[in-house]
């Protein structure tokens, strides 16, 4: 994929139902059609991982875009959801805007109550469940 015609990608646990309700959340927001979607099991996400070792650590999202002089830049946790709230325009980016004003060490720690917890309170799909319709164009599963 060239950087012109390069678009951000949320990665996400897969099997995880509330990762997959917030993906489905994002779809709806984005509105231009600016973010593509990878499972973080997929061949794209483990790629991105081995280019990336320090995500290893992360297991339930994180979004990889681009800086100005087309390095790779990620981020995870609250600061991603900041991020994404870039690329979708008004009305809808004002539903994360609580996610660029609180500091990111509080909006962290509220992602890391969530993330620890997604599992006992969501549960867990045994497999990736099939995007719908729409959604499916959007994803991307094969390395870049």
């Amino acid at each position: 994929m060239s950087l012109s015609s390069y678009v951000p990608i949320v990665f996400f646990d897969g099997c995880c139902p509330f990762c997959n309700f917030v993906v489905r959340m994002i779809y709806r927001l984005d509105r231009r059609g600016a973010i593509r979607f990878a499972p973080i099991e997929s061949e794209l996400g483990r790629a991105v991982i081995d280019r990336h070792p320090e995500l290893k650590a992360i297991d339930s999202a994180f979004i990889l875009d681009r800086d100005e002089r087309g390095n790779e830049r990620i981020s995870a946790k609250s600061d991603m959801l900041a991020l994404v709230a870039n690329y979708l325009a008004r009305p809808e980016k004002l539903w994360l805007l609580p996610f660029k004003l609180i500091p990111l060490r509080v909006g962290g720690g509220i992602y890391d109550l969530v993330a620890r917890n997604r599992n006992r309170l969501f549960g867990r799909y045994d497999s990736c469940p099939l995007p719908p319709p729409g959604l499916r164009e959007r994803f991307l599963t094969t390395n870049l």
